[in-house]
């Protein structure tokens, strides 16, 4: 188990022993054992989603808690949530494997495309730009705003 899992682990158990205690007596084991499956199954899944998992749950808000998801119809405005949604709201340094990430979070799709809608987003719509990470300019936040894409 690496260094990453540990912590994952160590940060969500404690979660799952306070939930377990909300059942009902006769079901607080098999509550227990059903959450720490789940919890050992994610955290197997990708650095990438442990982080923002990780996060997410210290902070209280999931990505489909923020993000408009029935606003987003396209893969610019589902991109420039994502942004928004991993710096503003988790503080994380935005990749594009990050962003990869939270398509496969909210919609288990993988975009083909995202290195050139990614190009697209800085130099045709001015939506993002690159800093040691992908982030929103304000164009890129009015459209945000505008489009209704971020829950407030």
């Amino acid at each position: 188990m690496s260094a990453n899992n540990f912590d994952y682990l160590y940060a969500n158990i404690q979660k799952i022993i306070e939930l377990s205690y909300k059942a009902p007596k006769d079901f607080q084991e098999s509550v227990f054992e059903t959450l720490y499956k789940s919890l050992i199954d994610k955290s197997n899944e990708s650095p990438i989603f442990n982080q923002i998992n990780s996060i997410a749950m210290q902070k209280g808000i999931n990505i489909q808690d923020c993000v408009n998801i029935e606003n987003t119809k396209t893969n610019i405005d589902k991109t420039i949530a994502y942004v928004y949604y991993l710096t503003v709201v988790l503080g994380i340094t935005a990749s594009q494997e990050h962003i990869s990430e939270c398509y496969q979070i909210c919609s288990n799709e993988t975009i083909s495309g995202l290195s050139q809608n990614l190009r697209d987003l800085i130099g045709k719509y001015n939506y993002l730009q690159y800093v040691d990470g992908y982030e929103l300019t304000e164009v890129g936040k009015k459209r945000c705003t505008d489009k209704n894409l971020i829950k407030e």
